[in-house]
């Protein structure tokens, strides 16, 4: 994999079969593209399915392969999503903050 060959939309059902893999008894379900919250649009909302109704258990956020996450994290968007989500991953693929 290298940075360029392939768009940040190219690995997403790579790491939403990852996240849903993890902790099986928790029924996690990651949605990619899911719809919009108060302060925008991550990429990916994670859903906890062990009980009745779904509850979120978080959002993930990703970049290009070796994006710079520390010039990212400045950014106006990571900025609203910090503001607005209690539990927000951002990742390139390869690392995360």
């Amino acid at each position: 994999m290298r940075a360029g060959a392939a768009g940040e939309h190219a690995y997403r059902s790579a790491l939403k079969d990852l996240l849903e893999s993890l902790l099986p008894q928790l029924k996690i379900v990651a949605i990619n593209d899911a719809q919009r919250v108060a302060c925008g649009a991550p990429d990916f909302a994670v859903t906890r399915n062990g009980s009745r109704e779904p509850q979120t258990a978080g959002y993930v956020e990703t970049k290009d392969l070796n994006a710079d996450l520390a010039i990212v994290e400045q950014s106006e968007q990571l900025e609203r999503y910090r503001r607005g989500l209690d539990n927000l991953v951002l990742t390139d693929y390869l690392r995360k903050l």
